[in-house]
């Protein structure tokens, strides 16, 4: 019973830090969410892995704790990409869409910073999974992580003055002001 409660909270730990050493003790098959892409087909977003020491993983805990898209929301707009994604080789496909943080004041707003973010999806079936595999992770253009603005905007309203947040499938203009009601509000 002792052994057990130990093990439970070394396990416990490592997972919290993002440290998973034996992806079977770990639900790394847990689908989070089933969403299509604007061209009909089916993509999953499982719970995966990230192990820091090896640098290896997939799919959400990827892309939470490598990335820092801490939203199953991201995985959903950027997946709905009009374009339905591009080949990446193989079965996978490569869907992109960008971020955009603007910085608001009574009169303007102008983009102060853009990120785009893809998301590679891998369609095969997988043997030793139930299903395809899904999505293999989320990230940004701009280094590893992507900075919190990008995760914490999706799906968020923002008005007033100050910093304002928009999703979108193509890029903004980043020379042009605009009102501030004319921002468009996060999708």
């Amino acid at each position: 019973m002792c052994t057990r409660i130990i093990l439970g909270l070394v396990a416990s730990i490592m997972l919290s830090a993002g440290v998973v050493t034996e992806a079977s003790a770990y639900p790394v098959n847990e689908i989070l969410r089933r969403e299509h892409d604007a061209c009909g087909r089916q993509a999953v977003l499982r719970r995966g892995y990230w192990d820091t020491a090896s640098q290896r993983g997939f799919g959400f805990d990827k892309m939470y704790h490598k990335h820092n898209l801490k939203r199953p929301e991201v995985f959903a707009y950027v997946l709905r990409n009009p374009n339905c994604g591009k080949p990446a080789g193989g079965n996978t496909r490569k869907y992109n869409a960008y971020a955009h943080h603007f910085e608001c004041s009574i009169f303007s707003c102008k983009i102060v910073d853009r990120r785009q973010v893809f998301l590679l999806i891998d369609y095969r079936r997988d043997p030793g999974i139930p299903g395809q595999k899904g999505a293999i992770t989320a990230y940004c253009d701009k280094g590893v992580r992507c900075p919190d603005w990008v995760d914490q905007s999706i799906n968020v309203l923002r008005s007033g003055d100050g910093p304002r947040t928009a999703w979108s499938y193509e890029p903004m203009s980043q020379q042009r002001k605009y009102k501030p009601e004319a921002v468009p509000a996060a999708l």
